[in-house]
């Protein structure tokens, strides 16, 4: 089995999309669409990494990244976001991994490979 990965993205077709990709990968990919759900999902069970869109019902993205980082420490986080203008210094201080969306399936498999500890093969990407 493969590190876990929780994708945590409002939009189906999106989180559908990152999740296959990771999973062609070697990923194990667990999947929430908001914020509240993937706190719930991190009770029950640990993960390797978190890949969050910023914009969330319920939960937004840099409060969930906050939790996880409070709690599980030792998780990294990779933040989503279509709003370039919204990560601002105060944003990339409490969250440095950034990736806008629409996500390059290539940076995501790098910045995943980086954070992780694992580099995965971009050729079949």
């Amino acid at each position: 089995m493969g590190r876990k990965i929780l994708v945590v993205e409002d939009e189906s077709l999106s989180r559908k999309n990152l999740s296959q990709l990771l999973h062609a990968e070697g990923y194990d990919v667990v999947e929430a669409s908001n914020g509240s759900d993937a706190l719930k999902l991190f009770e029950e069970e640990r993960f390797d990494l978190v890949i969050t869109d910023l914009m969330l019902p319920q939960i937004d993205g840099l409060t969930l990244a906050d939790t996880v980082g409070g709690v599980w420490p030792n998780t990294p986080v990779l933040l989503m976001t279509g709003y370039l203008s919204i990560p601002s210094q105060k944003v990339r201080a409490r969250m440095p991994e950034l990736i806008s969306k629409p996500v390059d399936f290539e940076e995501l498999l790098r910045k995943v490979g980086k954070l992780i500890g694992r580099h995965p093969n971009l050729t079949g990407a």
